[in-house]
């Protein structure tokens, strides 16, 4: 790669793991390739500091391989994504949004969708309300 994500980065292989965390890669006009809805072997995906803007991908959702996110410190804005967007992740078990402009209430049932959440990191966002109480349903959520 040069500075950006190629466009066809999904399409080329079957990639299972992404790792581009303070790679110098950045997104480019801080998103995501739409190609990258492709991706949905993805087991790992950790693009830390790589510039990305705009709210959540919605399409990530749908990753249902995915056991790491992490989207942490890059410049995302938007709401928490809701609901809906967490159901299919039922193998997640870390997930780091943190160092964002994330808004808004992590929604309730959130916890449940992953028995096996292990790690949820959303420090430095501008959430508000409570936790939602569904996080008690995560019993390897470390405390």
């Amino acid at each position: 790669f040069e500075d950006f994500l190629p466009d066809d980065i999904c399409t080329r292989t079957k990639i299972r793991v992404m790792l581009l965390y303070n790679s110098g890669l950045t997104a480019t006009n801080g998103r995501l390739p739409e190609s990258f809805a492709e991706c949905r072997n993805l087991e790992v995906l950790w693009l830390q500091a790589i510039a990305l803007t705009g709210p959540v991908p919605p399409y990530i959702g749908n990753f249902t391989r995915l056991t790491i996110l992490d989207l942490s410190k890059n410049n995302l804005d938007g709401p928490f994504p809701p609901f809906p967007f967490w159901a299919k992740l039922r193998e997640l078990r870390l997930l780091k949004l943190n160092t964002n402009s994330l808004s808004g209430e992590i929604p309730e049932g959130f916890g449940a969708v992953s028995p096996d959440l292990l790690w949820v990191s959303v420090y430095r966002n501008r959430l508000t309300g409570p936790l939602p109480a569904s996080l008690g349903q995560a019993k390897e959520l470390r405390r």
